[in-house]
């Protein structure tokens, strides 16, 4: 984990809040936008089925651990199928990486959530939303 947790940089910016028009209306676009990220296109919709307990697997267990960095605990939706929603972001530190955002859904509510780089070599994992995961300390 603490390799994990070399490879981000935490955004440490106080001005990190900014509010959108309909970010009311949309919770998830709302948490997106608190941390800085911009959508690109729509998003793609796909389901995550959760073990009991939601740590027995290495992928939801660092989903957890990334959720948790924000505030978001799912553990409580063990052995639950959910939805979950993929959205392509970008911030003005990440413009060029391919950077996905995905939103773990409960009764219409966002209980998980957490970032990936895809086909990044240098920083291959999963980060919490508040990190920028292709910089190095």
């Amino acid at each position: 984990m603490s390799l994990l947790l070399a490879c981000q940089s935490v955004v440490r910016s106080s001005n990190q809040s900014t509010h959108r028009t309909g970010d009311e209306e949309n919770p998830e676009l709302a948490l997106l936008h608190k941390y800085g990220w911009a959508i690109e296109g729509d998003p793609t919709e796909g389901k995550l089925e959760l073990p009991r307990p939601v740590t027995a697997l290495l992928s939801t267990r660092l989903y957890l651990q990334a959720s948790k960095g924000i505030g978001l605990d799912f553990s409580g939706e063990a052995g639950r199928t959910l939805p979950l929603r993929n959205y392509k972001v970008t911030n003005e530190a990440e413009r060029g990486h391919d950077v996905r955002a995905h939103l773990l859904l409960a009764e219409q509510k966002v209980v998980g959530a957490w970032l990936s780089v895809e086909g990044d070599e240098s920083a291959p994992g999963v980060y919490p939303l508040n990190v920028q995961p292709h910089k190095s300390r």
